[in-house]
């Protein structure tokens, strides 16, 4: 078999006929975030959010990583604190128990929960969180303890 010129020019007319194809020449396609890529990059965002008093801000990248994994316990307490800090008692209660109902051993969750019955003048629920806590970490729940303590002393609660 013979080879010329031209059918060398032939050989390489068809690499590069294979090469024009829809997306031989793209560059590698990066990996796509998973669900629990985004759920923690919402989550990270929210960190920071509220770190810095952007409750509004922070509730918004929870709620975004909530679509992407509900099953997160941290980012439901998170919502709550958030709700609770802006004055959205009730809705920051709701927050609390469903963490709860995930995490049985969140100690911040019944910590918050018993704060946010305290701002809400219910005191014997804010008792019930601490007995609930008191298992779970005593030095959180000595601080809500110490915040009923106040609360029933009529002291400025948290």
């Amino acid at each position: 078999m013979r080879v010329t010129p031209a059918g060398h020019l032939l050989v390489v007319g068809l690499m590069l006929g294979a090469l024009d194809s829809p997306g031989a020449w793209a560059a590698p396609s990066s990996r796509t975030p998973s669900e629990s890529d985004l759920a923690q990059q919402h989550f990270k965002d929210g960190l920071a959010h509220q770190r810095a008093k952007r409750y509004e801000a922070a509730i918004a990248s929870y709620e975004q990583s909530l679509k992407h994994d509900g099953a997160q316990p941290e980012a439901l307490n998170n919502l709550g604190f958030c709700h609770k800090e802006l004055g959205r008692y009730q809705r920051a209660v709701s927050y609390y128990k469903d963490a709860i109902r995930l995490d049985r051993n969140l100690a911040e969750a019944y910590e918050y929960l018993g704060e946010a019955y305290l701002k809400m003048g219910k005191i014997d629920l804010a008792k019930q969180q601490y007995k609930k806590l008191l298992p779970i970490d005593a030095e959180v729940a000595e601080e809500l303890g110490d915040k009923i303590e106040a609360a029933l002393l009529g002291e400025e609660s948290p």
